[in-house]
Parts: C-alpha cells; structure tokens; sequence
C-alpha cells in the first residue's frame, strides 16, 4: 500500500464515520475560543502588562494579539495551563 492508497483510505474511513473529512485550516469559532482565553487571561493576571510579565513576553506582542484577533496555538496552551482556574470557571458561568 503506498501513501497516496493510505491517505485516501483514511479520508473515505473518516467520511464514513464523521460525515466529513476534518480539515486542518482553523475554524472561525476556534479563533473566537482563542480570543476569550486571552480575554480571561488578561483579566486574571491585571491587565495586558502583567500578562507579559508573566508569560515573559513584550506588552505590544499581546496587545498585537488583540489587535489582530488571534492567538497562537503554542502560546494559547500556554495560557490554558497557566490560567486553568479562571478559565473553567468562566466556562462553567456560560
């Protein structure tokens, strides 16, 4: 079986089971999740400042973020870990 036979085989496996083939570009809501797990976390720490303090980067970089309305992937783990309490109890309110 060569690669191109696997690939499509696993596509038509998860077409079956999934309905869809799962695409690997973002979805919109990803970036809206992305977008309040920054929100949550500059509000956890006490503003944009102390939030790049803590992730030991640069005030303008999260203030890009926001600007531009997505978060990193890499970074956005990172503040899952970081700011886990705030962020489960901000899902558990809604």
């Amino acid at each position: 079986m060569n690669y191109i036979t696997f690939v499509n085989s696993c596509k038509s496996f998860l077409t079956y089971f999934l309905g869809t083939f799962p695409s690997v570009r973002l979805h919109k809501c990803d970036i809206v999740r992305r977008m309040e797990i920054l929100e949550i976390a500059v509000a956890s720490a006490g503003g944009v400042g102390r939030l790049a303090y803590i992730l030991d980067l640069k005030q303008n970089v999260i203030s890009n973020w926001r600007k531009r309305g997505v978060v990193p992937r890499g970074w956005e783990e990172v503040m899952r870990l970081k700011f886990a309490k705030a962020i489960a109890a901000a899902e558990k309110v809604g």
